[in-house]
């Protein structure tokens, strides 16, 4: 089911679940469940199925720490996070292993569009540090995400000052 679910193949899922009695909450190796995969690939038909239908769990975490919100918020997929955190109720403020939120993978991949609707419309914190103590700020600038880094500091009020522990 996972590779259905990563594939957007909303129809297997569909059948698995619903006649095979495939397990949502299933994990792969990597500890991933079907609906991290779906949302890593912005597969957003097979999200709101394995959410609202098959009852699959939105804060289920993988290995390292990352929710179905952080995979798709690393990967850009604006709509996807859309339907998790503001439909299916996931935490923003989750943070995987390494202390990094979904704001501060979307900032790590400069996602300016995911960065925003972190920021503006789900209320995420701009400085939250990982265990580095880097900020979404300090990751965008780290890799030249300039168009993040200006939202970041004009519109969304981060500290440049901000220290990290290296």
């Amino acid at each position: 089911m996972h590779h259905s679910a990563a594939n957007g193949h909303l129809e297997t899922v569909r059948f698995l679940v619903q006649e095979g009695a495939a397990n949502v909450r299933s994990k792969d190796n990597r500890g991933r469940t079907p609906l991290s995969c779906a949302a890593m690939n912005g597969h957003l038909e097979a999200v709101k199925f394995l959410v609202k239908e098959a009852g699959a769990d939105v804060e289920s975490k993988s290995n390292s720490g990352w929710t179905p919100l952080s995979y798709a918020a690393l990967s850009g997929c604006v709509e996807t996070v859309k339907f998790l955190a503001k439909e299916a109720g996931a935490d923003v403020e989750s943070k995987s292993n390494s202390g990094r939120t979904p704001l501060s993978q979307a900032a790590f991949n400069g996602h300016l569009n995911m960065v925003k609707f972190l920021v503006n419309e789900a209320g995420a914190d701009v400085e939250s540090k990982d265990v580095n103590g880097q900020t979404p700020l300090s990751l965008a600038a780290w890799y030249g995400h300039l168009e993040a880094v200006k939202f970041l500091v004009k519109e969304a009020g981060a500290d440049v000052e901000s220290k990290s522990n290296s």
